[in-house]
């Protein structure tokens, strides 16, 4: 031990406690592993086919996220939140630093996209690079630079027209936008999970958008989040294809 101290800036040397921290921890540890075994039906493993980097970035975004919560419900004052045009530029370089180009023989593809396992094999469909995501960021950057250098309405049915593209193009892919966290958004925001015709029929799905927020943990705040998105999203382009606000909408592709 020790006997180097800052009686003004150390803590006090711990006095006897009630339970070890250390149990609890690894008993916690062992009930998070039966869990996974139970959902997945194996332990957490090596080399699985997933990439455990990505998959820790986003539990360590959840848990500044409730640690946030916790911190607001208990009525700490925090810093000041980041203009929403710095969030949405860091947002957008996530995506991009994760669709990746990778080269296969005489073909670049992209990685994220492919589902490459890291070492060899592909296990998704192989999608050339540029992917269908990047080129609806680099259409949508397009569509704001015009949007900022011009006037407002021009402004706007640039946007509108860019935004109604980016749509067109991720409704025919023939990728599954529900299986990833960020593929999920990308598809709430500019096409939207819920059912958005004004009259429903046999022909509607309904709950799809809870489906993946259930798969993916977003919480009521965040689904709430990626509605108003979508509706500022068909608020600017439903005009723009002669659809009067609230008239019928694109809706999912099979």
């Amino acid at each position: 031990m020790s006997s180097t101290r800052d009686a003004e800036r150390d803590q006090p040397l711990p006095t006897p406690g009630q339970q070890s921290v250390q149990d609890a921890l690894i008993g916690a540890v062992q009930e998070r592993r039966a869990y996974g075994i139970r959902k997945y039906g194996r332990p957490l493993e090596t080399h699985n086919g997933r990439d455990a980097l990505t998959d820790a970035w986003e539990e360590a975004l959840d848990l500044v996220t409730y640690l946030t919560q916790m911190r607001l419900e208990r009525g700490d004052q925090l810093p000041a939140a980041v203009p929403s045009a710095t969030t949405d530029r860091t947002d957008v370089a996530a995506v991009r630093a994760l669709h990746q180009p990778m080269q296969r023989g005489p073909f670049t593809i992209c990685a994220h996209c492919s589902g490459w396992d890291g070492e060899w094999r592909c296990l998704g469909v192989v999608t050339n690079y540029p992917c269908p995501t990047l080129r609806a960021l680099n259409d949508a950057a397009a569509g704001s630079a015009v949007a900022g250098h011009t006037g407002d309405e021009t402004g706007r049915e640039t946007l509108a027209a860019a935004l109604d593209g980016l749509h067109t193009l991720i409704a025919t892919s023939s990728r599954d936008w529900q299986t990833y966290r960020v593929d999920a958004w990308i598809w709430a925001v500019l096409c939207g999970w819920d059912c958005e015709q004004d009259e429903h029929d046999d022909t509607c799905t309904h709950g799809a958008l809870e489906e993946t927020a259930a798969m993916h943990g977003w919480d009521a705040d965040t689904v709430t989040k990626a509605r108003r998105y979508r509706a500022a999203v068909r608020a600017l382009t439903e005009p723009a294809a002669g659809l009067p606000a609230g008239g019928a909408p694109h809706t999912k592709e099979a």
